[in-house]
């Protein structure tokens, strides 16, 4: 239950980046609250059993700020946690600290994630180059990859990395972040990675560095070594699932599905060549809270597949 929900952004102009991965908007929008109105504003909630990624997506769509959670944290961590007519700021950082989190904010965003990358992002100072000072959203497909927003990104600002092989292959879920400055944007991209922008002497080539200070690898991997116990996971029955995917190879979507939600993929590629069916082939579909059974069947149905989900094991022929 979340209260107060106010309008966030109005009247934008929009220059769409047209690739298969990322749809980036580069807008002026004028906004009615300044950053401090934003996280002074109150909010009731109460989570009881909730997954850390569920809590932070419908409380960014109903508060209207973007929440970028690291991807070193476990989203699917059970959240328990009340309060009652809190400032969003502060409620954000009790949450984290919950989660025994740091939690860093900028603008209408707030990050997530391992204490000590929280203060690298607080401790950030604003560069001095314009083009990294320069406003905009941006939006993550479902499967989009680091490399690609951050290339993209670039070029959409003229701009471009000496070093992008850096970064590691990864699969990210869908994210929307209200307007903040360019440089604030690729620290958010790069911090899972420990990694930060420079911009060189030339004023058109970004370099990927190491951040200031060393970032412990993972919160989470602290907490379990110190427990005897793991922690509690959201029974798969019980578990929903928004997304939306767009002309993806169906070998990567049912992967990094399986992967995310916690199964062992076994497919039979004989029936699926019968089927004419091949594992790169491309597919698009759109769901909205729904179960694991009603995600994998409006993806495998259109192709005349067949699946069953049976001792954590997604099994498609």
């Amino acid at each position: 239950m979340v209260e107060n929900r106010q309008p966030f952004l109005s009247n934008f102009l929009t220059l769409r980046v047209l690739r298969a991965f990322v749809v980036l908007f580069l807008c002026a929008i004028p906004t009615t609250e300044s950053a401090a109105a934003v996280w002074n504003r109150e909010a009731s909630v109460h989570w009881s059993s909730v997954p850390l990624s569920e809590v932070l997506e419908r409380f960014g769509e109903t508060q209207n700020i973007g929440v970028f959670l690291d991807r070193r944290v476990d989203p699917s961590r059970l959240v328990e946690f009340k309060a009652s007519r809190r400032p969003l700021g502060a409620l954000l950082d009790e949450l984290a600290a919950s989660l025994e989190l740091g939690c860093c904010r900028f603008d209408s965003i707030a990050y997530i994630g391992p204490k000590p990358a929280a203060q690298v992002l607080t401790a950030r100072q604003l560069p001095a180059a314009p083009v990294l000072r320069r406003r905009m959203p941006l939006e993550i497909p479902f499967l989009s990859t680091p490399k690609e927003i951050l290339e993209q990104l670039a070029d959409a600002n003229g701009l471009r990395f000496s070093n992008l092989d850096r970064v590691p292959h990864d699969l990210w879920p869908e994210r929307h972040l209200p307007q903040t400055p360019l440089f604030r944007l690729f620290d958010l991209l790069l911090i899972g990675f420990d990694a930060t922008v420079e911009l060189e002497a030339d004023g058109k080539t970004l370099r990927i560095v190491p951040v200031q200070r060393p970032i412990t690898p993972s919160v989470d991997t602290e907490i379990k070594s110190e427990t005897k116990t793991p922690l509690p996971t959201v029974p798969l029955a019980r578990r929903r699932f928004t997304l939306t995917i767009k002309d993806q190879e169906l070998d990567a979507v049912l992967r990094s599905l399986s992967e995310r939600i916690g199964l062992q993929l076994d497919i039979d590629e004989a029936s699926l060549a019968e089927k004419s069916v091949t594992l790169r082939q491309r597919v698009s579909f759109e769901a909205k809270n729904v179960t694991a059974t009603e995600l994998f069947r409006g993806i495998l149905s259109p192709l005349n597949l067949e699946f069953n989900i049976r001792d954590e094991t997604l099994r498609i022929r």
